[in-house]
């Protein structure tokens, strides 16, 4: 299994010999955020957005980490808000909206949401949705 300390190896060889690529900077994105490390994930995620800015799956990974880690849920919410204007029936984004704002204690406004996400793609039903049908 992957640790911090391995990326952190892995990071310092891969300054050493200049070989920063678009997909390994998203994929050590990745990791860090999968290994829930959220504050270094987020940071990673603005510094790759800056550097790729046509990269819309890194601002959608920015928006769920920011409202996974609890960081800023507000702010990713308005993330996912300006990526769904562009593509306003993406479950995936759809499923972090009403995430975003189940995190900020707006419940009905999320259960409406999963409603939507259910009746539109029955096969995906987040977990969370079906917590708060209990």
């Amino acid at each position: 299994m992957l640790t911090v300390r391995h990326l952190e190896d892995y990071l310092e060889c891969k300054r050493a010999l200049g070989e920063y690529g678009r997909s390994s900077d998203y994929n050590i994105c990745n990791i860090y955020f999968h290994g829930e490390q959220y504050e270094v994930a987020a940071s990673m995620y603005r510094d790759y957005i800056l550097k790729y800015p046509d990269r819309q799956s890194a601002r959608y990974m920015l928006a769920r980490t920011l409202i996974q880690g609890e960081l800023d849920p507000e702010e990713g919410l308005e993330i996912t808000n300006t990526l769904l204007e562009q593509n306003p029936d993406y479950t995936y984004l759809l499923d972090v909206k009403a995430w975003g704002l189940q995190k900020l204690g707006r419940h009905e406004e999320a259960l409406e949401l999963y409603e939507r996400i259910d009746a539109k793609d029955p096969g995906f039903v987040p977990y969370r949705y079906q917590r708060m049908q209990e």
